[in-house]
């Protein structure tokens, strides 16, 4: 699956032209890097101060821009709150939001975790988890993609690093695919690995050994994204069932290597791929184009990812192509799963007794208003 954007800056496109277009982007990076120290600064020197909310809050983020696996961590987490007796929201921008207003992620979110778990999207993350706290009464905020938002003080900062592509081909955007020097790893609390079976055993014990000297003081987790079903029409099916089979694939996702890579580990021949910009919203002609090519190919399926699947109106598929599959996937935590609880629940006692905001210098005139501070329930 090919974008010329990421092809340009993980050097995989040769030739003039390419070289070219990095000089350019290297260069553009510079005063990206030079907002980026500016903007931390002011935080650090206390000309600007993070507001805090009345209910802890939780913040999922990375430093690499693409899927790290930030969404399915945000679901996880929460189910995992909620089992516990708490109330969680979501909290989150709403990037790309279009119909409705709604974004993919935000859409996504809703219909894996249903009605009881609000997911509020805001551009002022801040005034997000006001509404969370006072018009859905939770008691504890998950920050989607809250890294980089230091405007909102957090109790805990939980980071993905996708194993894949874990430092974004070592330059900041638009020369790389880093939001951040990867030394603003030392921020995090805890630092959650994804994707960890795919990259071969030498790759991953570097990707730990890098992460243990950039965060020393972190807590390390290993998760995985594992495939649990395939979606269409027809129900849900068995994910070998395409295990020998000709399909063609197409997503637009921020890591496609990581979703062909996972279709091509299920034992399917892959035919035809597509791949489209982060986000894309798909239109008719585009989709009845991949559903040609497909059937021109003797594709037997169409697999994309639940993601995709929310900006593919119902309809849009065309009748007479290949079966439009949805594959499924389920996060799990396979190294440092009870270690990782275990921060959580000390981050949320600590908010509980009233230590969160001193901890991360967040202002407090805010707290007055909302639901007391929560109690863990174990």
């Amino acid at each position: 699956m090919k974008s010329s954007w990421l092809d340009i800056v993980s050097g995989t496109e040769q030739g003039v032209g390419a070289s070219v277009a990095r000089v350019f982007l290297r260069a553009l990076s510079v005063p990206y890097a030079a907002a980026v120290r500016g903007r931390k600064w002011l935080y650090d020197a206390a000309v600007l101060r993070p507001a805090r909310a009345p209910i802890p809050v939780v913040s999922v983020g990375n430093i690499t821009a693409g899927g790290t696996g930030k969404t399915p961590l945000v679901e996880y987490l929460v189910r995992g709150l909620a089992e516990q007796g708490l109330r969680p929201s979501v909290v989150m921008r709403g990037y790309g939001a279009r119909r409705g207003g709604t974004s993919d992620e935000a859409a996504l979110l809703r219909a894996n975790l249903g009605r009881d778990v609000p997911v509020v999207e805001e551009t002022d993350r801040h005034l997000g988890a006001l509404r969370a706290a006072r018009e859905f009464k939770a008691d504890v905020a998950i920050l989607d993609d809250g890294f980089q938002h230091l405007a909102l003080a957090r109790d805990l900062d939980v980071v993905t690093v996708d194993a894949t592509c874990p430092f974004g081909f070592g330059r900041l955007l638009p020369a790389g695919c880093l939001r951040e020097r990867p030394e603003s790893l030392a921020r995090a609390d805890a630092i959650v690995l994804t994707r960890t079976d795919l990259p071969p055993h030498e790759e991953l014990s570097a990707i730990r050994r890098r992460v243990g000297e950039l965060a020393p003081g972190a807590l390390v987790a290993e998760s995985v994204y594992e495939p649990s079903a395939l979606e269409g029409a027809a129900g849900r099916r068995p994910v070998g069932e395409i295990h020998r089979r000709r399909v063609a694939a197409f997503c637009g996702i921020g890591n496609p290597y990581a979703f062909g890579l996972a279709i091509r580990r299920l034992g399917a021949e892959v035919v035809f791929a597509r791949r489209f910009p982060d986000h894309h919203p798909f239109s008719a002609a585009e989709l009845d184009a991949v559903a040609r090519e497909a059937g021109a190919r003797e594709a037997v399926a169409v697999v994309t990812t639940q993601k995709d699947a929310e900006r593919i109106a119902d309809g849009m598929w065309p009748e007479a192509a290949p079966p439009l599959l949805v594959l499924r996937a389920e996060f799990a935590v396979r190294v440092g799963e009870e270690a990782l609880w275990e921060r959580i629940d000390e981050a949320l006692e600590c908010a509980a007794g009233g230590d969160g905001a001193r901890r991360t210098g967040g202002d407090d005139e805010h707290s007055s208003d909302g639901p007391p501070r929560l109690r863990m329930v174990k």
